[in-house]
């Protein structure tokens, strides 16, 4: 809007100032601190182990192996029920794996890809970090224990590891959650292997490892019984400040607009 100085009636510098601040906040927006400030709570997650976990491994000597194809991948019971309780309760589901046998050669990609397509399309995961590192030689920084996968995960999806959890059937997953900074759930599944260091929970099954999440997070173990989403409807907190928002939107304009109509004259009082 372009704005005559011939027509429009001269203007005390204050208010000539306050029209021209006006204008440029509502054509040029600034930063305002009530709303710029506000920032989206960061996401917890439950990162998962895939086999022995989620799936049945193949137990030799008392160590645990992935299935050799797609058609061996079973669910353990208790699985399917216990990521919707989770996913209910708002926490994001990564599976952070291991596969080394592809890296060895004793197992192709295809098929590891083809056993995760399955599997996502019978879980609510929302994302799968792999390792498909030998574990031969210098050791990889995604391979776990090593962090990496955990570490990517977060960066991607925005996750506080701090408010997040690891379950696993083996030291190398304890080890993982713990150089990450997540609470750790280690399920017992009798290998003939010890722990490096202790978990923050010992556990046999996977449905147990839930109780104690959503136990220990009683407001999402609540959310998950509500059916409600975090941020969403049913949030009191955030309906509030939505609607502030709008009002202060509202009443800026309406300060440009009045401001405006003055600067033309359109006002006499000034």
């Amino acid at each position: 809007m372009v704005i005559n100085p011939h027509t429009c009636p001269p203007l005390p510098i204050i208010r000539v100032y306050f029209v021209i601040r006006v204008h440029s906040l509502v054509i040029n927006p600034q930063p305002v601190p009530a709303i710029s400030n506000k920032r989206a709570p960061a996401a917890q997650a439950v990162f998962l182990d895939r086999d022995g976990v989620i799936n049945r491994a193949v137990v030799r000597d008392g160590k645990p192996y992935p299935p050799a194809r797609a058609e061996e991948f079973e669910i353990l019971p208790g699985v399917p029920e216990g990521c919707a309780a989770l996913k209910a309760a708002g926490f994001l589901l990564v599976v952070a794996t291991n596969q080394p046998d592809v890296g060895r050669g004793t197992q192709k990609r295809e098929v590891v890809e083809a056993i995760h397509g399955r599997m996502r399309s019978l879980l609510p995961i929302d994302r799968v970090e792999v390792c498909y590192d030998s574990g031969d030689g210098d050791p990889s920084s995604l391979r776990k224990p090593a962090p990496g996968m955990l570490l990517a995960a977060a960066e991607a999806l925005g996750i506080d590891l701090a408010q997040s959890w690891m379950i696993g059937d083996r030291w190398r997953d304890v080890e993982c959650g713990r150089a990450a900074g997540c609470r750790t759930i280690f399920i017992d599944c009798g290998y003939h292997e010890k722990l490096v260091a202790p978990p923050t929970h010992t556990v046999s099954n996977f449905a147990a490892a839930v109780r104690i999440i959503l136990g220990e997070c009683p407001s999402r173990s609540q959310r998950h019984h509500r059916g409600a989403q975090p941020g969403g409807a049913g949030n009191p907190k955030c309906e509030v400040e939505d609607q502030n928002d709008a009002t202060f939107l509202c009443r800026l304009r309406t300060m440009w607009t009045i401001a405006v109509q003055r600067a033309q004259g359109r006002f006499s009082n000034l």
